[in-house]
């Protein structure tokens, strides 16, 4: 299929069935719930045991994995892959990352500071796994890392083709549509399942496709803005 006959609403809808993805973590819950033995009241709550937050994130994974697996073949049958992302690192999309990495790690301390927690966010996250799974701690931090690093390229994907479908509609290459889309679904679903800190993860899910947009679609570049905001 030639790339120019696509419709920009294909590119939209796999947009949306990806955001679709990331929602089948909820399900999930039910699966982990019984594997740890928690009460149906407590079916969002944290696992008891090491390996019910184990086999959450395994599920998840495998999921998010597999759609992963199954867009790449897609993109790679109809020769589309380098239309949504640039692997080459030239001075610019270098220049981008530096920045990027400059950012996160900026707001990784201002975070830490502020809520007076340990930095990076990944070491404070392993303290609190280890005040709730023990010696334990280190397997359950490194599955939420490889959940981290799964949830990155499914937001990826969803910023590739929220920025073609825009790209495609109004011929406007370098408006960020992709911050639009973004803050609109995996930004805006934080209201609902993380109230608290959702208005912060709303306005940040906005830089994603500005940086994906300003390095001129560099794989590299937006990837380390979605999953270092997980881990700094």
């Amino acid at each position: 299929m030639d790339a120019k006959k696509t419709a920009p609403v294909t590119y939209l809808m796999i947009a949306l069935v990806f955001f679709a993805i990331l929602g089948c973590e909820y399900p999930v819950f039910f699966i982990d719930r019984i594997i740890d033995g928690r009460n149906i009241s407590d079916l969002f709550s944290w696992a008891i045991h090491w390996y019910g937050a184990v086999a959450h994130w395994t599920i998840t994974i495998a999921l998010w994995g597999g759609a992963s697996v199954v867009f790449y073949l897609y993109l790679k049958k109809n020769k589309r892959f380098l239309e949504l992302f640039k692997f080459k690192i030239d001075k610019f999309a270098l220049l981008t990352l530096i920045i990027v990495l400059i950012l996160v790690i900026t707001d990784g301390i201002i975070e830490a500071i502020a809520d007076n927690l340990a930095f990076p966010q990944l070491l404070s996250e392993y303290y609190g796994f280890k005040s709730m799974y023990g010696t334990f701690a280190w397997l359950v931090s490194i599955f939420q890392n490889i959940y981290y690093l799964f949830e990155s390229i499914v937001v990826l994907v969803m910023i590739a083709c929220f920025q073609k479908a825009g790209d495609l509609w109004f011929r406007k290459t370098h408006f960020p549509w992709a911050s639009i889309g973004l803050a609109f679904t995996w930004g805006a679903i934080h209201f609902l399942s993380h109230p608290a800190g959702a208005m912060g993860v709303f306005i940040w899910s906005i830089l994603p496709g500005l940086v994906y947009v300003l390095s001129k679609k560099s794989f590299y570049a937006t990837f380390a803005v979605l999953f270092l905001a997980f881990i700094i």
